[in-house]
């Protein structure tokens, strides 16, 4: 079995793959999911993962924190805000990932000592 952040840099380079060829016009396209773009979609990848990287820096203090502080709401209206960003702003928020990602090593944050 691959060690997750394996699979979550793996991910990211199909991402990269995807999202690197794409025009504005692609971005404005409609996607598979009934109301959104693809630029919708690619807003709430890069959300998400500022989502995820929040919970787990307030994870690692021991904090317990909600997805968003404002609910389905704020969710909602950070997607919407950024889904009509160009393809190049698309690509800026979504590909570059974070450093630490780049680095070797392991990190225990749970009281069992599992690694994520």
């Amino acid at each position: 079995m691959r060690a997750p952040v394996t699979e979550v840099i793996e991910a990211h380079r199909v991402l990269a793959r995807l999202v690197g060829p794409l025009d504005d016009d692609q971005v404005r396209a409609a996607s598979a999911l009934p109301g959104w773009s693809r630029g919708h979609v690619l807003a709430h990848l890069a959300d998400s993962a500022r989502m995820f990287a929040r919970l787990a820096e307030h994870a690692l203090r021991g904090e317990l924190v909600p997805a968003y502080d404002g609910g389905v709401d704020e969710r909602n209206a950070i997607i919407e805000a950024g889904a009509g960003r160009s393809a190049a702003g698309h690509r800026a928020d979504s590909l570059p990932g974070p450093p630490s990602w780049r680095r070797s090593g392991r990190v225990s944050a749970t009281p069992t000592g599992a690694v994520l």
